[in-house]
């Protein structure tokens, strides 16, 4: 059980979340968020797991991994 998760943690909705709510970004990603909010429909508990992943950007202690993870929650609403 331990191997599967730490397989599905670094693909799909984990690792476009990551993309979407990058520091480094100048600015938002919108096709990241694009490709984020798609991953999400794709997949059969993407809206358990996005809920999950954006909570736990949000109180990240990088200003704008907080920001863009703030913004998208809003696209995906």
């Amino acid at each position: 059980m331990l191997l599967v998760y730490m397989y599905t943690q670094n693909t799909g909705i984990h690792v476009i979340s990551d993309r979407a709510t990058n520091p480094a970004n100048q600015q938002e990603d919108w096709d990241g968020i694009m490709a984020f909010c798609d991953q999400i429909n794709k997949e059969l508990e993407g809206p358990q797991i996005a809920i999950r992943l954006l909570a736990h950007k949000i109180q990240s202690p990088q200003s704008k991994e907080s920001l863009y993870a703030l913004a998208v929650s809003l696209y995906t609403s």
